[in-house]
């Protein structure tokens, strides 16, 4: 049922989550965090061999979501917020984070489609 291809890519996916989260651990500069999650988002576009415009429209994608985390955040009511917003209530490696986020979840979905179907 898995084959070669399937377990590498699940590798690769695996090894890009856990280094998203050992940035988010061990940093703790906006900044710093901005770089290297901009750094594991241009990883995962070359590791899964991502056109560029497809990871342009994908990063495009993730400031659409920053953006509307920031609105959930200033209009309505009991949400969350971030200890320490740079722009317009939200911290700006939010943005590559979501793009590396919509990378690895397609690539998942992607990789059980071929498993399961």
């Amino acid at each position: 049922m898995f084959n070669k291809l399937s377990s590498s890519v699940g590798v690769k996916i695996i090894g890009l989550y856990l280094c998203t989260i050992g940035v988010y651990y061990n940093i703790v500069s906006s900044l710093w965090r901005f770089i290297l999650t901009m750094i594991i988002f241009g990883i995962a576009t070359v590791i899964f061999n991502m056109p560029y415009n497809l990871s342009f429209f994908v990063l495009l994608i993730g400031i659409g979501f920053a953006l509307t985390e920031t609105l959930f955040i200033r209009y309505m009511g009991y949400t969350w917020n971030y200890r320490r917003p740079d722009i317009v209530h939200i911290p700006y490696w939010l943005v590559p984070l979501w793009a590396t986020t919509i990378v690895l979840v397609t690539e998942a979905s992607n990789r059980f489609r071929e498993l399961f179907a």
